[in-house]
């Protein structure tokens, strides 16, 4: 008391002095009032520690005020002044400490972000830097998160689903991956866990199966997994209440998560979700900080990623464009060649026809005369057969240019097999080839045309002979395949590749220098006639496998119909 009046030390504090608890009977300290105000509010606040003390002008003059004559006072400043001399001893080593510790971990986040930096852009793929983000978020090298789980937005569908994760799946899981950290070489770099992580094939396991299952329409703006596309949010899951938050929350077991959206230029890609849910450790805000820069750069290079195959995709809509017009092109040049043919097919027909009726004729009546001497006779005999000849090469051509009604009866093809190898057994003999005959005995008959399908043998044969360079063989062989009757033409001459394969029965296409390239056209139409196909096999170098296959009741409409058919498909 002073005067009556209490002293209070607060007066510079709240100059009131009309205070609630000692009403007006109040007066300042004298130590007080002869000292700044300001000094004595920020000693007060407790700002000042030990070395901000020692050389404080106000807590100096309270010492000096305080030490009188007594030895016991001198020793008590003297105590004082040593305990705060070794306070601020250890204020200074603890600032010490704590600055190299929050500068070590700035340094650990520089480098795992200058590790991620440079790892990702070399990545050519989007699973591979969705995965190489997701192994940053989860290693213990990187930010340690237990789970990381990312969503991928599909724009043309307006819908979100789980696109890949890491961590465990459940309780034992944890358990099991923890054990196998603990064995692991804490030294590993970012590339090496990155390259192992993707060689374990990551998407089969129990959490990314999971989250794969997991989709969800958008937009739905009450949904927080909807705006977490746009906005960064730590959540906790039993405050969700929207029937899309309550389903991820339970099938993820999501308790306290963060999610960061994938956002790049208002575009958002989709988004990230991580959580401790296993280890319970508090989602430090500073993690999340480095986290937020590691989502930024790798959506950069995701929709580089994106962009770079939607260019691919129109590419190779834009080729396979250039491929269908150069193929239509193709068949437009055949069917100008083919109506080319047609009109040189009549023209020569017009041209041919009466001239060379005219010498078979005459011809003919020259040899029926009994006068003529026998010298001349076989003349005239060579002229009739060349007119014959004429005649066949005229037919052959105007096959070609029109379709031919067939005259079908039943034919044995074995017969006309054998026929035909008796036919030319001299003329292959000649050039140093074998021909041979493997024909399945009781082959039934069936109903063909067979002066044509004759001529597709021959033909058959004819280029097996002309496959052949040297001694070699071919071999005629028939079969029955249920409902259909085969006859195959082997030879083991120059085969074809793949290519010429397929280019084989074009009309106009031809392997041989001296080709027109239209007996094989010729041939496909004739067994197309009666319902059949003809196709081949081949290997360069060992051989060529023609087989025409024949049902066992070919009739003429149908194979009519089917020519037609082929005809658009530019055979």
């Amino acid at each position: 008391m002073v005067a009556n009046r209490q002293v209070c030390w607060e007066l510079f504090r709240c100059r009131d002095r009309s205070c609630p608890v000692y009403g007006d009977h109040i007066v300042g300290s004298p130590v007080l009032m002869r000292v700044d105000a300001a000094e004595v509010a920020q000693w007060r606040s407790g700002l000042l520690g030990p070395v901000e003390a020692l050389s404080c002008q106000y807590f100096r003059r309270l010492r000096e005020r305080g030490r009188g004559r007594r030895a016991v006072d001198r020793n008590l400043d003297l105590f004082l002044e040593r305990a705060l001399r070794r306070a601020a001893s250890f204020q200074r080593r603890l600032a010490i400490y704590e600055s190299s510790e929050h500068t070590g971990a700035q340094l650990d986040e520089l480098s795992l972000l200058g590790q991620f930096s440079q790892l990702i852009p070399n990545l050519g793929s989007i699973r591979e830097v969705c995965f190489a983000l997701l192994t940053v978020v989860t290693a213990g090298q990187g930010l340690g998160f237990n789970r990381a789980m990312l969503f991928w937005k599909d724009p043309e569908e307006a819908r979100v689903g789980g696109h890949c994760a890491i961590g465990p799946g459940d309780d034992a899981e944890a358990s099991r991956i923890w054990a196998e950290l603990a064995e692991q070489e804490p030294w590993l770099d970012l590339r090496e866990l990155v390259t192992r992580g993707l060689a374990g094939a990551p998407e089969e396991a129990p959490l990314a199966r999971r989250i794969r299952e997991l989709t969800f329409a958008v937009p739905e703006p009450a949904s927080r997994f909807t705006r977490a596309l746009h906005e960064l949010q730590e959540l906790h899951g039993d405050e969700l209440e929207h029937p899309t938050d309550r389903m991820l929350v339970q099938r993820l077991d999501l308790q306290h998560f963060v999610t960061l959206p994938l956002v790049r230029a208002e575009r958002s890609l989709g988004f990230l979700l991580v959580d401790n849910r296993y280890s319970g450790v508090v989602l430090a805000p500073e993690r999340v900080d480095v986290l937020q820069v590691l989502v930024r750069f790798a959506t950069g290079i995701l929709e580089n990623l994106l962009l770079r195959e939607s260019l691919e995709r129109t590419l190779a809509r834009s080729q396979a464009s250039a491929e269908v017009l150069a193929e239509i092109r193709r068949r437009v040049n055949r069917a100008e060649k083919l109506a080319a043919s047609g009109e040189l097919s009549a023209a020569v027909a017009h041209e041919i026809r009466n001239p060379l009726t005219a010498i078979g004729g005459f011809s003919r009546r020259l040899l029926r005369s009994a006068s003529l001497a026998e010298v001349d006779r076989r003349t005239v005999q060579v002229i009739a057969d060349e007119a014959l000849r004429l005649e066949e090469t005229l037919g052959r051509l105007l096959h070609s240019a029109q379709r031919e009604e067939l005259q079908v009866h039943p034919v044995d093809l074995n017969d006309l097999a054998r026929d035909i190898e008796g036919l030319l057994r001299d003329r292959v003999a000649e050039a140093g080839i074998r021909l041979t005959s493997e024909l399945e005995p009781a082959l039934p008959r069936t109903t063909l045309d067979e002066r044509r399908i004759r001529q597709v043998i021959l033909n058959l044969v004819q280029n097996a002979i002309e496959a052949i360079e040297g001694r070699g063989e071919i071999r005629l062989e028939t079969e029955r395949d249920e409902g259909w009757l085969l006859l195959h033409v082997v030879d083991n001459g120059c085969g074809m590749d793949a290519e010429q394969q397929k280019r084989i029965f074009r009309a106009f296409y031809s392997t041989k220098d001296a080709g027109t390239g239209l007996g094989l056209a010729i041939s496909q139409r004739i067994v197309r006639q009666h319902g059949g196909e003809l196709s081949v096999e081949s290997s360069p170098g060992l051989g060529t496998r023609f087989s025409l296959r024949l049902p066992l009741r070919a009739g003429a409409q149908a194979g009519v119909a089917r020519e037609a058919a082929s005809e658009g498909d530019g055979q």
